[in-house]
C-alpha cells in the first residue's frame, strides 16, 4: 500500500521527467530551425526570408497579444479595488450577516452586546 508521500514522490518525478521532454523537445526544434537557416546551402535566399518574415510577423503578433493581456489584467485588478464607500460598507455588511448564517452569532454565545 502506498502511503500519501510515496505518491506524492512518483507525482513528482512524474512531472520532472515530462519538463525534461518537452526541454528536449524544445532544444531539437531549436536546433533543427537553426539547421535550415538561409545562406547554408545557397539555394534557399529567397523561400526563407519570407518564411523569416513569417515568423517575425508572428512573433510580434504575439508579443502584442501578450502586453494586450497584461494591461486588460491590470486594469481589472485595478478595478476590483475601486468600490466607493458605500459600496465598501454593504460588502463588510454582506460579509458579516452570511458570516453569522454559517456561524452563528459570536457575540450571544459569549454574552456580549448584540451588534
Amino acid at each position: 500500500m502506498k502511503t500519501v508521500a510515496s505518491q506524492a514522490g512518483a507525482k513528482q518525478r512524474i512531472v520532472r521527467i515530462a519538463g525534461a521532454a518537452l526541454l528536449a523537445l524544445a532544444l531539437c526544434g531549436a536546433a533543427l530551425d537553426a539547421s535550415a537557416q538561409p545562406g547554408r546551402d545557397g539555394g534557399r535566399g529567397n523561400r526563407d526570408d519570407g518564411a523569416r518574415q513569417l515568423q517575425r510577423d508572428r512573433a510580434e503578433a504575439m508579443e502584442q497579444r501578450r502586453q494586450q493581456m497584461m494591461r486588460e489584467r491590470g486594469e481589472m485588478r485595478r478595478g476590483m479595488h475601486e468600490l466607493s464607500p458605500e459600496e465598501r460598507q454593504q460588502l463588510r455588511r454582506d460579509i458579516r450577516d452570511h458570516g453569522r448564517d454559517v456561524y452563528g452569532d459570536r457575540d450571544r454565545r459569549r454574552g456580549g452586546p448584540p451588534r
